[in-house]
């Protein structure tokens, strides 16, 4: 078990630089597990579940304890940068926001998920605009939307669903772009819901 005191939050963390931090914080499982101590005020800024945690009767407002075993310390430590680093935010890329997204949306990051919206928004502005040539990566795509649908990131999603209701129509694509039995297993639950092969 490893530990350390997080001082990444960005001028949230500078306005308590006066003050220890209150909360600990434990990501990851077993062996793998990693302690964090933050200042719950800051936290609950960052997270609607955090800071439900702390207004409701539970061990957590208590002990000032979380421990979130289903969060890989990496993820976490993305996580963490990309809510509390603006540098950060702007240099977000495609498999960071996929990296993060289903924690953000787990526990209620609000601000992180606007981020993944924005960026993966972006992605498939530009899928949409090079979907015939063979730079895209069907798969990729297919994975970033499907992650964009779980934590309904409006946004993303509905210009998501544009790529592949225009990929679904078009015969102007081939190797890497072209979706297979697979693609097609995987995108089924959503042609169905949004009646995507309808005429």
């Amino acid at each position: 078990t490893k530990a350390s005191s997080d001082d990444s939050h960005g001028p949230e963390r500078k306005k308590l630089r006066s003050s220890e931090p209150d909360l600990k914080i434990t990501v990851g499982e077993k062996e793998n597990t990693v302690v964090h101590w933050c200042h719950s005020q800051v936290m609950a800024t960052h997270s609607q579940y955090i800071d439900t945690m702390f207004a409701s009767p539970m061990k957590e407002s208590e002990t000032y304890e979380i421990s979130f075993p289903d969060i890989e310390p990496k993820v976490w430590d993305a996580m963490m940068q990309f809510v509390s680093d603006p540098v950060a935010i702007l240099h977000m890329k495609v498999k960071d926001a996929m990296l993060v997204v289903t924690a953000y949306d787990q526990y209620d990051f609000a601000a992180g998920l606007q981020c993944c919206d924005r960026v993966l928004l972006k992605y498939f502005q530009k899928v949409y605009k090079t979907h015939h040539k063979k730079s895209l990566d069907v798969d990729l795509a297919i994975d970033a939307f499907l992650l964009a649908d779980e934590a309904n990131l409006e946004k993303a999603k509905k210009k998501g669903i544009d790529c592949f209701e225009y990929l679904l129509d078009s015969d102007n694509y081939y190797g890497r772009c072209m979706l297979g039995e697979s693609h097609m297993e995987r995108l089924a639950p959503v042609i169905a819901r949004e009646n995507l092969l309808a005429d």
